[in-house]
């Protein structure tokens, strides 16, 4: 046996064993407000932290209130590279949904929803 072609082939093998893991699309893994919540105030802080650095330009945040009206939220800057944050005043009491989207780092988009009340 040709001992360039095993040695090639443990170093192959090798590569593929040390790898490190290919994160897919950004999952969301926690939500303030969280999905169902009660949350009470004028103004209202949001926080979605992801299982990867996400591109803050090039993500979304926007808010549909109680009388069906879309809100995009400005996204905060000074937060770890896998958190979104933002803000809003509540026009009153009622059922809301975030909708986010955002852009990881793997070059996929990922969308989706939480929704919460607001007394």
């Amino acid at each position: 046996m040709d001992l360039r072609k095993l040695g090639g082939q443990l170093i192959a093998t090798g590569c593929l064993y040390f790898a490190m893991p290919v994160y897919g699309h950004a999952v969301l893994l926690s939500a303030t407000p969280g999905a169902n919540a009660v949350v009470h105030g004028a103004s209202i802080p949001v926080q979605l932290r992801f299982n990867s650095r996400i591109d803050r330009k090039r993500s979304m945040l926007r808010l549909i209130d109680p009388r069906k009206a879309q809100h995009v939220l400005t996204i905060g800057g000074e937060t770890p590279p896998d958190v979104l944050v933002s803000t809003f005043d509540a026009i009153g009491e009622g059922s809301y949904t975030l909708q986010w989207q955002v852009l990881a780092v793997d070059g996929h988009i990922t969308r989706g929803e939480v929704r919460f009340t607001v007394e």
